[in-house]
C-alpha cells in the first residue's frame, strides 16, 4: 500500500522500470470468461489506431506522481488537459504542481503560486476556462488561469482535507471535505461556503460530480454510500445496493442520466439513478487486489475507468463499461497504474499513471461520431410566456459544453423579438416566448470538436402558439 498526499492509501506495484514512450494495446473482454488479445506497435506507424492503443508521454519531473486529470473548456483552454502532481515525499524542485498537456503531448508544468507540499489533488474546469484544484495537505482551494496564474483560498476549518472538485449548475465550484464530512462551494470570485451535511468525519466524502438533476453527487468512501446535495445544501444519502466494504471512490455523469462510480475495494462499477436506485456491474479481475480509480464519460457514450492493478492476475488496466453494463478491460502494461481519467478534446481517453511510470497516457477509443443525446427536445410550446427546458445532459455531452442556439423558422419574423433564452437549474436552457402569433423556432444543439471528431449538431423544430 502507498499513502497518497491526500491521505488515502492506494495500491501500487514496486520495482517498475521506466519505459520508453510507446504505444500498445491489450484486451480483456466480457465478464466471467476472460479473453486476452495482445497488440504492440508504434503510434506513428499506425494509420487510424485501433481501440485500446496507448501512447505515453513522460513527465519532465521525476517521481512527480500525476494524479487527477481534467479537460479544460476547448474554446478557452485550447483543448488542453490539466492534471495535478503530488509527490509522496516532496523534495526541492518536486513539491507538487499543476500541469497541462496538449493533444500532441507537449507538457507545461506550473509551480509558481502553489504552496510547497500542499498536495494538489482533484482538478476541474470552471465555466470560463480557469482550472480549480484542491490542496489536500495545504487545506486550500486554488485557481489557475489558462496562462498559469495561481490564486489560493484557505479553508476556514483546519485539516478539512478537500478532495474532489467539480463545476456546479450555479457556475460555482463544489468540493468535498474528506475529514469533516462536509461539502463546500466557492464562487468565481473566491467566496467560500461550507455546508454542514450532518454526515460527520466517518463519511469520507471524496469524488463529486454534477448530476443531470442540477444537484451535486458525491461518494462517501468511509460510509460506503453515495450522497447528493442540492444547491441550497439539502443532503440525501443512498446505500442500498452498494456492496458492503466496496468504498465508492470517484463519480461521473453518464449520457443515460445516471451517475457512475468506481469502488476502491471490489471489481465492480456502480451506477445510480437520480432517484437513488443502484446497479452494480462486475468486471473480471483479481479479487485480492480489487478496485478502480478515476472514471469519465467517453466520446463513444461509454464510461471509462482506471483499474490500476486490479485486472486478471494483477495486470494494470483501463476499463470501459457500456450503458447496459458490459465491461471490457484493456491492458496498459506492467509499468503503468491508471488513476485519473478524462476525455480529451481529440475524443480519446487520457489517464495519469499515479505511482507508475511517471507518464500521462492516451488510449485511443472508437472514432465513431457520438450523436448528441438531447432526449426528446420539445416539439410544442403551447402558450405565450411559457418556459420550455432542454435536458441538461444535452449540454454536457462527453465533457464538452454544447452551444445551444434558437432561430426563427418563419422568414417574416425576427429571431430576437419573440423569445428569450436563459440558462436554468442543472445547466438546462429555458426558452421563454413573447410573440402573440404562432411561429416556429429551430433549436440547435451543436458540439464544436477537434481531432477525429468533427463538429456536428442536432436540430429540432419547436412550434410556438397560443393555449387552446
Amino acid at each position: 500500500m502507498v499513502r497518497r498526499m491526500d491521505g488515502l492509501a492506494r495500491r501500487t506495484q514496486t520495482g517498475r522500470q521506466q519505459p520508453r514512450s510507446t504505444s500498445r494495446a491489450g484486451l480483456y473482454a466480457g465478464c466471467g470468461v476472460v479473453a486476452i488479445v495482445g497488440l504492440t506497435g508504434v503510434t506513428s506507424a499506425i494509420a487510424g489506431p485501433s481501440i485500446g492503443v496507448i501512447s505515453e508521454y513522460p513527465l519532465p519531473i521525476a517521481s512527480s506522481n500525476p494524479s487527477w486529470i481534467s479537460g479544460g473548456l476547448p474554446v478557452v483552454a485550447k483543448g488542453d488537459l490539466w492534471f495535478t502532481l503530488q509527490p509522496n515525499t516532496p523534495t526541492p524542485g518536486n513539491t507538487g504542481a499543476v500541469a497541462k498537456i496538449t493533444n500532441s503531448g507537449v507538457i507545461t508544468t506550473y509551480t509558481a503560486g502553489i504552496s510547497p507540499g500542499s498536495g494538489p489533488s482533484s482538478i476541474a474546469a470552471d465555466a470560463i476556462g480557469n482550472m480549480w484544484f484542491t490542496e489536500a495537505v495545504g487545506n486550500q482551494i486554488a485557481k489557475i488561469t489558462a496562462d498559469g496564474v495561481v490564486t489560493e483560498y484557505p479553508l476556514p476549518v483546519a485539516s478539512s482535507r478537500p478532495a474532489g472538485i467539480a463545476l456546479g449548475a450555479d457556475d460555482n465550484m463544489w468540493f468535498t471535505l474528506y475529514n469533516t464530512g462536509n461539502i463546500g462551494s466557492i464562487t468565481p470570485t473566491g467566496l467560500l461556503t461550507e455546508y454542514a451535511t450532518g454526515l460527520g468525519p466517518m463519511a469520507g466524502p471524496y469524488g463529486i460530480a454534477l448530476g443531470p438533476d442540477g444537484n451535486m453527487w458525491f461518494t462517501q468512501l468511509k460510509a460506503n454510500a453515495i450522497g447528493v446535495i442540492t444547491p441550497t445544501g439539502q443532503v440525501t444519502t443512498y446505500s442500498t445496493g452498494i456492496t458492503p466494504g466496496s468504498s465508492p471512490y470517484m463519480i461521473a455523469s453518464g449520457l443515460d442520466g445516471r451517475l457512475w462510480f468506481t469502488q476502491g475495494e471490489v471489481n465492480s462499477i456502480g451506477a445510480i439513478t437520480t432517484g437513488g436506485q443502484v446497479t452494480q456491474y462486475p468486471y473480471p479481475g483479481d479479487p485480492a487486489i480489487a478496485g478502480s480509480n478515476g472514471i469519465a464519460l467517453g466520446a463513444d457514450g461509454n464510461m471509462w475507468f482506471g483499474g490500476g492493478n486490479s485486472g486478471p492476475a494483477g495486470t494494470q488496466v483501463m476499463g470501459r463499461v457500456t450503458p447496459s453494463g458490459v465491461a471490457t478491460l484493456f491492458n496498459t502494461g506492467a509499468s503503468s497504474n491508471p488513476f485519473g481519467v478524462a476525455q480529451g478534446s481529440d475524443g480519446h481517453m487520457w489517464f495519469t499513471n499515479y505511482q507508475g511510470n511517471n507518464t500521462i497516457s492516451r488510449m485511443y477509443t472508437s472514432a465513431r461520431q457520438l450523436p448528441i443525446n438531447c432526449g426528446a427536445l420539445p416539439k410544442n410550446i403551447a402558450a405565450k410566456g411559457e418556459t420550455v427546458l432542454l435536458p441538461g445532459y444535452c449540454l454536457t455531452n462527453a465533457g464538452n459544453r454544447l452551444r445551444i442556439s434558437v432561430t426563427s423558422a418563419n422568414p417574416d419574423r425576427g429571431a430576437s423579438q419573440d423569445f428569450l433564452i436563459k440558462r436554468g437549474t442543472g445547466g438546462k436552457i429555458s426558452i421563454r416566448t413573447f410573440g402573440t402569433g404562432p411561429h416556429k423556432l429551430l433549436v440547435t444543439a451543436r458540439a464544436d470538436r477537434t481531432g477525429v471528431y468533427p463538429a456536428y449538431s442536432v436540430t429540432r423544430t419547436v412550434t410556438v402558439g397560443r393555449s387552446t
